[in-house]
């Protein structure tokens, strides 16, 4: 009897040491995912304002001005709207987080699970839609031409 008393004082040990484990898996996952979904807002809306002072600082200099911008996207994708004449980011969110108005210019709501942001740059309109996704990208920005009081940029990757 003595072998087997080891063997249940073992045996619980593990199922104690097993059941602290998961349960402490299980309050960290959700602070881990809320820390990750915080980190692809803010990267989001550190591209937002690139892409947008980029196209500002071209549009001041003239047709034919050009900027080459190099983009990390984490999550989520970001599209330039040639219909509406924004530049949209969306991101399905992994965590209970919520959002709604205005931050830096930046128009940001959540619908369920989703994360949209926009924005609208004024006197610019966009001659091609284009999508950026996730990875590493290399967008250009081309001051194309001139309409009036409306400046045509277009995108290309």
């Amino acid at each position: 009897m003595k072998g087997l008393n080891e063997y249940i004082t073992v045996a619980a040990l593990m199922a104690i040491a097993i059941s602290v484990l998961i349960i402490t898996l299980e309050f960290i996952k959700p602070l881990i995912e809320k820390s990750k979904d915080n980190f692809v807002i803010n990267e989001a809306m550190y591209n937002i304002h690139r892409i947008v002072d980029n196209i500002l600082e071209i549009s001041s200099e003239g047709q034919g001005s050009r900027r080459s911008l190099e983009i990390k996207v984490t999550e989520g994708n970001y599209m330039f709207d040639k219909n509406t004449e924004t530049i949209n980011f969306t991101y399905v969110l992994n965590s209970d987080l919520s959002f709604s108005g205005y931050k830096d210019k930046i128009n940001i709501t959540t619908e369920g699970k989703i994360v949209k942001m926009f924005v609208k740059i004024d006197n610019v309109d966009f001659l091609n839609n284009h999508i950026i996704n996730k990875g590493d990208n290399s967008v250009t920005l081309v001051y194309d031409s001139f309409d009036g009081s409306v400046i045509k940029i277009s995108i290309t990757t």
